[in-house]
């Protein structure tokens, strides 16, 4: 079976984070066959710095941007769509690859073909890395000297059923693109996100994955909007329910401070309009 790699960059107003992803794949032991940079409608420096890219490194550097955000599932497909190799693996615009990601995956795949997925262990940096690996079931974390680490089960079949409960497989994961394709790509779904509803159904079909006992996925953790840990993580970093509101209202007033339309009552009516609708999550 053929190695190829595609590797699949989505952006949204993320620009000033996307150079270190594009540079975590040129930097390949082994080379990315292809790297896809989707431009899911951002309006920072996205689109400017991925022009700058494609111009240096057209045509193993490919570039598609949407006018308007068409959310995660339609970026997504569309790089799915779009990679011709036999693997593919997506990386958000704001995370990085290890220098050794592709070798040390392809190799695991050489040692396990029949698999669909490969999964590595993460390494969580940013200002909430600590916050945000106090969110995960305690055996996978671990501390490594200053790093903080998640060490994810190896598959089998007891714990194929584990990922209903706890998402073990990390998005960066390698899967073999024609098997993603066939059952059905992303989808969207109430309860997992993108990346975890695509791997159990993938293994709910069947398929296999295996664990890479490496780390080989830097996952970036700067902001409470991200998906998996917008509750947890304030209840981390503020135990009681007092400091958790001055947080929330700290970062609502950070947030909106972006907007060209910055006046302090309009941030007011913003909080009014989400503050119930977030505390009840």
């Amino acid at each position: 079976m053929s190695s190829s790699v595609t590797v699949v960059i989505v952006s949204y107003n993320q620009g000033h984070f996307l150079r270190q992803a594009v540079e975590s794949v040129l930097h390949q032991t082994k080379h990315v066959d292809k790297t896809i940079i989707i431009n899911n409608g951002s309006t920072d420096t996205t689109d400017a710095i991925a022009r700058e890219y494609l111009e240096l490194y057209f045509p193993y550097i490919e570039y598609y941007s949407y006018h308007h955000n068409r959310g995660q599932i339609a970026a997504y497909n569309r790089g799915l769509d779009l990679s011709k190799t036999a693997f593919t693996t997506f990386l958000d615009a704001d995370d990085e690859l290890d220098h050794t990601y592709t070798a040390k995956m392809l190799h695991q795949f050489s040692l396990d073909p029949s698999a669909a997925i490969i999964y590595s262990n993460t390494l969580l940096f940013g200002p909430r890395e600590r916050s945000s690996w106090l969110t995960y079931p305690e055996e996978w974390r671990k501390k490594e000297g200053s790093s903080y680490t998640l060490h994810y089960p190896a598959y089998s079949e007891t714990i194929k059923y584990l990922l209903k409960k706890h998402n073990y497989i990390n998005n960066a994961a390698l899967f073999k693109t024609q098997l993603a394709r066939d059952v059905g790509g992303f989808v969207e779904h109430d309860f997992f996100d993108v990346h975890h509803f695509l791997w159990y159904r993938l293994l709910d079909a069947g398929h296999l994955a295996v664990h890479c006992p490496h780390i080989l996925y830097r996952y970036r953790q700067y902001s409470i909007e991200q998906e998996h840990c917008k509750w947890m993580v304030r209840k981390t970093e503020a135990p009681n329910i007092i400091d958790q509101n001055i947080l929330y209202f700290q970062e609502e007033i950070e947030r909106l401070k972006g907007s060209p339309f910055y006046k302090t009552e309009q941030v007011l009516a913003r909080l009014a309009d989400n503050f119930k609708c977030d505390c009840e999550r």
